[in-house]
């Protein structure tokens, strides 16, 4: 093989590599809960100190903070289970002040390339639109984690979904 073949095909390789990393997008999959369900988990975990535990008078964003916060801190002192990230999903996906409509926790993703990858019949669609041993056992943990630290996050509560985001939304708490 000649050495331009050779550099015409290490060239071909990398750009088509570099192309698909420049996707803005992943399709996450992962556990929903509404945001009733995540205040009731919020305000059972005394470390989250939401407002003395009143579930009533607290408002989502304050539950959405202390979160936040709790996840922080589980990371930096190296926890056994780190809490997943957390996404709001607003009536308006452009104004982030608008009301949310329910919180998101992903458990994996993959490349965005177009919309037909969840159509039926893509080769991707049951990897992002299927439930895994993955999905099923992060979201015990998460329950565990939760339990061990004096909540109560009922898994029947969240249910599965799929969403095309961008990793570096400002939603991404």
């Amino acid at each position: 093989m000649s050495e331009a073949a050779i550099t015409h095909q290490g060239t071909a390789s990398v750009k088509r590599h570099t192309d698909k990393r420049k996707s803005r997008y992943l399709w996450y999959s992962g556990w929903e809960l509404s945001p009733f369900d995540f205040k009731q988990v919020v305000c059972s975990v005394p470390e989250m100190k939401v407002n003395g535990g009143e579930r009533e008078s607290v408002e989502i964003e304050e539950c959405i903070v202390a979160y936040a916060l709790w996840r922080y801190d589980a990371i930096t002192v190296k926890s056994p289970v780190k809490p997943p990230p957390l996404r709001t999903r607003n009536i308006d996906p452009k104004d982030l002040d608008s009301e949310v409509l329910s919180l998101f926790f992903p458990t994996r993703s993959i490349l965005y390339q177009s919309d037909d990858q969840v159509k039926d019949g893509h080769p991707d669609a049951a990897r992002i639109k299927t439930v895994a041993e993955v999905d099923a056992a992060k979201l015990v943990a998460f329950c565990s984690f939760v339990k061990e630290r004096g909540g109560d996050l009922n898994p029947a509560t969240a249910s599965f979904t799929f969403r095309k985001e961008q990793p570096d939304d400002p939603r991404w708490f």
